[in-house]
């Protein structure tokens, strides 16, 4: 534990980085990236799930959900020459992390459906694909929301390697290079 800093450390690190207008750079560009990398995730991932209740794209949604196993550090060298470099790639970079998690966790509330549901709609005149419509997609946003903001929330699990595979800044870059320094306030601060 003598290797940690103590709280008093940390908030005054904390502080100082506050004040470091290029923290606050690195903070804008990893929002903006996160962001970014997020509307694009679910952009990817919404229709692949929502469309898994079907028998004929279940194997889709399938595998896509089996990527998740499996890291962005395998994709670096094909994303770099699909994507080039630079923001681009660390949007496609952090997207790929994040949409076998979304498709897996929107593809399991799709599931969780029940019949009935889509029944009382279809009893009540809707169409079929009006009343999946409604119990599907719009029956189940505030989960589907709830899935998209755990989903970001392990996107930052995986920032600092994203950021770093192109260093332009970022609190990725930051948190790397404070570690490397054994700068530990400053990663706990940051």
């Amino acid at each position: 534990f003598r290797s940690l800093p103590t709280p008093l450390a940390v908030i005054k690190s904390a502080l100082m980085l506050w004040c470091d207008s290029g923290f606050l750079r690195d903070l804008v560009t990893t929002l903006s990236l996160i962001s970014q990398a997020t509307v694009v995730t679910a952009i990817v991932s919404l229709p692949i799930a929502y469309c898994s209740v079907t028998r004929f794209l279940w194997p889709l949604s399938d595998a896509m959900s089996k990527l998740r196993y499996l890291g962005p550090i395998g994709f670096t060298l094909p994303m770099m020459l699909m994507f080039g470099g630079g923001w681009s790639l660390k949007v496609a970079l952090l997207s790929l992390s994040m949409t076998p998690f979304l498709i897996t966790a929107v593809a399991q509330i799709a599931a969780d459906v029940n019949s009935e549901s889509v029944d009382s709609l279809r009893a009540l005149g809707a169409s079929k694909a009006r009343a999946i419509l409604h119990a599907v997609v719009i029956g189940t946003a505030p989960l589907v929301i709830d899935a998209i903001r755990q989903v970001m929330a392990m996107g930052w699990c995986v920032i600092a390697f994203i950021e770093i595979s192109d260093p332009t800044g970022g609190l990725g870059v930051r948190l790397f290079l404070e570690n490397k320094a054994y700068h530990l306030d400053n990663v706990y601060a940051i």
